[in-house]
């Protein structure tokens, strides 16, 4: 069931996640599958303490801490969880594209990334925050307050796809955070593209950043130290999980996921280009295709940054669209 949650940015970061407590059990369960994936934390010694200290900014660390607190797991326990992507991004898939209409990009992702029980589509949660330059909306779960799926009302609207560099992966900012830092900072696309551009990160990514106006759309393909953007051609953008301006500097022919990106990438910009979706169902139609979605998708969203609209749909018929009355039983304010 898709949830929603308000997250108020005017408050002390310990109070921003006041009453998540109310997906503890969720958040737990999640907590607990991704230390698991990760070894467990005693893996990590003193080095969980020693991360948190050189590269997450103090007011997340408030977050993390009062997260952990809400929802009755350790702080290191929380921390772990929300840096997830950083030490397991090789697991993840994902498909995105935007494509160009009158009222500015309608920006497209399929989330595909595999759990125990399908979890992470299970509990959902849609976030919304107040107190930024305009209100945005985050697409994740009980227990993360990082980014990976996100639309601010009147700026843009940012999604991740996971991608495998040789580059050595050195002590910086989770990518997660940076995007929530953008999302809480940053006033314009010009603006995000830029901080998500240069600043420093952890781990490879490729960003899918769209704007308000037609021809704001770009993929922003990162290593931790290097980038390269790529445009959109004929009012369309599509990204999957192989570098295409990058030489990533190693191959990996046994690697499922760079299998299928390919396929992916090609079958998503086919139809994107046959349909010219121009609502939230066409684009959804693309995203839906047997081609394009995985076995493993969690997730389908799309977003509009012109307007601040965000829909998301779950393989197990769940809904939310932003402002929806019924999207959830349970919602904090």
């Amino acid at each position: 069931m898709l949830g929603t949650f308000s997250v108020d940015l005017a408050k002390a970061p310990g109070r921003r996640w006041e009453g998540i407590g109310a997906w503890a059990k969720e958040a737990r369960e999640l907590a607990d599958s991704y230390v698991r994936d990760l070894g467990g934390l005693e893996v990590f010694g003193d080095l969980v303490d020693a991360y948190r200290a050189a590269c997450v900014p103090e007011a997340f660390g408030a977050e993390i801490d009062a997260i952990a607190d809400e929802i009755g797991i350790t702080p290191n326990a929380s921390l772990v969880a929300n840096l997830y992507y950083d030490a397991m991004h090789a697991v993840l898939g994902c498909t995105a594209f935007a494509v160009d209409t009158p009222e500015g990009p309608l920006h497209a992702r399929n989330l595909d990334w595999w759990t125990d029980r399908r979890m992470l589509s299970e509990h959902t949660l849609v976030c919304e925050y107040d107190g930024a330059p305009t209100p945005y909306r985050s697409v994740g779960w009980p227990g993360f307050m990082g980014v990976f799926t996100g639309v601010a009302e009147g700026r843009f609207a940012v999604s991740l796809n996971a991608v495998i560099s040789a580059e050595p992966k050195p002590l910086a900012l989770p990518v997660t955070l940076l995007l929530r830092q953008v999302f809480d900072e940053a006033r314009s696309y010009d603006e995000a593209v830029i901080r998500l551009a240069d600043t420093p990160i952890a781990s490879d990514c490729l960003l899918l950043v769209t704007g308000t106006e037609a021809g704001e759309m770009v993929v922003i393909e990162r290593t931790s130290t290097r980038c390269a953007l790529r445009t959109p051609a004929n009012g369309l953008v599509t990204v999957t999980n192989d570098y295409r301006s990058i030489d990533d500097g190693f191959e990996r022919p046994d690697d499922a996921l760079a299998a299928t990106s390919c396929k992916r990438f090609d079958r998503a910009t086919y139809l994107a280009l046959r349909s010219r979706p121009a609502s939230f169902d066409e684009v959804f139609e693309v995203l839906m295709d047997p081609g394009v979605r995985m076995d493993i998708t969690v997730q389908s969203a799309v977003m509009h940054a012109a307007s601040g609209a965000c829909e998301v749909r779950l393989p197990t018929g769940g809904r939310h669209s932003a402002g929806a009355a019924s999207a959830s039983s349970r919602s904090s304010t």
